[in-house]
Order: C-alpha cells, then structure tokens, then sequence
C-alpha cells in the first residue's frame, strides 16, 4: 500500500504562479495535495466567484481577486490535489491599457478604387480597359471578356483588396465601461503618450475618420477587462447619414 506522510493538512505545491495578460488582468494559480476529504471539503467551501481567501498562513496576502475556476485531482491512497484559480489584480495602480495596430485587406468594390476613373476603368464618358457603364446613368456594369491588357487582364474583376486599418485596445478597469451607445458608432479612439503597444495613434488622410466597431467586456474579479476596436475609413469618411457619432 503507498503511504503519504505529513499530510495531516493541505500542502500547498511547488510552482503557484501569478501571471498578468496583456490587458492586466492577473491570475493566482495554486494547487494543494491532501487528504481526500481535506481536499474535498475545501473544494466545496470555495464558491466559484468568492473573494480570495488563503487556505494556508504561507500563502500570499493577496486583494482584489476572486476565485475564477477549480477542480479537484484523486489520486492514489487516499490523497487528492485541488487546483485553484484565482483572478482580478492584486495592486492599487491600474497599468496603461495596450494598444496595436491590425493592417489586413479587405474586399472593396472596384469601382472604389481610387485610381479607377484615371486608371483602371475611367468614366461614362471616357471608359478605359474595356469598362462598361450603363448608358443612361452612367454607372459602372462592369468588366466583359477580354478586358484590360497584357498580364492585367480585368475580365470579370468586380472587386479588389483594400487595406483596413484597425487600432484595438485593451485594459482593465475598476468600473464597468461606458456602453450606452450603439455599434458602431462614429468615434476616435485616443491614445495617452504613457500607453503601451503605442504611444500615438496612426495617422489617415485627411477627410478620413474613426468608427468604434466593437466593445467585449467582462468582469475578471474586482475589475472589469475591456476590449475596443477602432477601424479607419476611406477616402471622404464613415457616412453620417448611416452611422450615429459618439
């Protein structure tokens, strides 16, 4: 039969880590080995939720978390591990929210393109590569079999890549964001010169603006972990007829 010693109590393991996300969330994770019904019984005291307690004199001192996840390991003779996870953030200052910068292209009409009337299919009243407009008010039809040039042919092309310019920010926060606005929502995000990922934000060409396109939050303990994401129009701005602006 194997036989556990010193096990008359919890033992908290060897490797409890404390770890920060980007954003600045934390997380205590810690293990304990004992007895099954020690174990056990400490398994059903802790509620998912509850404020952060320690289960032994030597672990830490920590505020501002609660318990996020936990299980319970049964081993052999008798013994069980009980694995907690804790969350939220432990100190008094808030870090600066994180913020990056996502360049990927996106599917725009070709007729958007800003060289198409000089370069690629011109205008009603002077096509180029084999463009068609309807003749009474002048829109751009499309590209008809053997259109274009050489290698840039344009049979059939109604659309191209466009580069989408998005800024997302993440951080924490001690109160839950504002959300009493719709998405998205015409709004400029602003970046503080002590921010990290970056420290100004991109710059667009002028008559271009910002559209809050998304907002994820949730609560991580005492604190509430936020997620914006900010996307860069094109030329002439986001249309203020179809978007509300903060």
């Amino acid at each position: 039969m194997i036989k556990h010693y010193n096990l008359d109590e919890l033992l908290r393991q060897p490797g409890a880590r404390l770890r920060s996300s980007r954003s600045g969330a934390e997380t205590f994770a810690v293990s304990y080995q004992g007895k099954t019904e020690d174990a056990a019984a400490a398994y059903n005291l802790i509620k998912l939720g509850s404020d952060y307690q320690q289960l032994l004199p030597t672990d830490p001192s920590y505020t501002g978390l609660s318990l996020e996840d936990k299980d319970l390991v049964f081993d052999e003779a008798d013994i069980a591990i009980l694995n907690l996870v804790w969350e939220g953030y432990t100190e008094e200052v808030l870090p600066p929210p994180f913020w990056q910068i996502i360049r990927t292209p996106s599917e725009e009409p070709i007729d958007a393109h800003p060289n198409f009337a000089s370069l690629i299919g011109g205008t009603a009243a002077n096509p180029k590569n084999g463009a068609k407009f309807d003749d009474e008010t002048g829109v751009f039809l499309g590209f008809p079999s053997g259109s274009g040039t050489g290698s840039n042919k344009l049979d059939g092309v109604s659309k191209y890549l466009a580069e989408k310019l998005v800024v997302r920010k993440e951080y924490i926060s001690l109160t839950k964001p504002n959300d009493n606005f719709e998405i998205p929502i015409i709004r400029a995000p602003t970046i503080d010169p002590q921010d990290r990922g970056l420290n100004i934000l991109p710059s667009i060409p002028i008559g271009w603006s910002w559209l809050q396109t998304d907002l994820v939050y949730g609560r991580r303990g005492k604190i509430w972990e936020v997620f914006e994401e900010y996307t860069a129009s094109g030329t002439n701005g986001w249309n203020t007829l179809i978007y509300p602006t903060y």
